[in-house]
């Protein structure tokens, strides 16, 4: 299991080093509690990856759809303000949960339970 040794040793680079943890840090235990239906406990491994995974799964369900049309389907196009916007969200994310409130991480952070 991905919440459970030897993952959770092992996957911890850079927060082993520096105890800060990154954007998809706690994203593989995340997806692992999504999918045995505890959203709130995936929330807590990584909020992001559970925000984005709903639109992951929308995405590719209209991939299977149009391949099965015999229909490409278009990938987004990206403009500045598309790629600066995900940038800003990405780096407040990882700014927000890296704070320490009250001396202990605060509840974006990433806990393995």
């Amino acid at each position: 299991m991905p919440h459970e040794p030897p993952w959770t040793e092992t996957s911890r680079g850079l927060q082993a080093v520096s105890d800060l943890g990154v954007d998809l840090c706690g994203g593989l235990r995340a997806v692992a509690t999504l999918t045995r239906g505890h959203i709130a406990r995936a929330a807590d491994h990584n909020l992001l990856v559970v925000v984005v995974a709903p639109l992951a799964v929308v995405w590719w369900l209209a991939a299977i759809v149009s391949a099965r049309r015999g229909v490409p389907l278009r990938a987004p196009r990206w403009n500045r303000f598309s790629l600066a916007a995900v940038a800003v969200v990405l780096v407040a994310f990882t700014v927000v949960r890296n704070l320490r409130v009250g001396g202990h991480h605060n509840w974006l952070a990433s806990e393995s339970y």
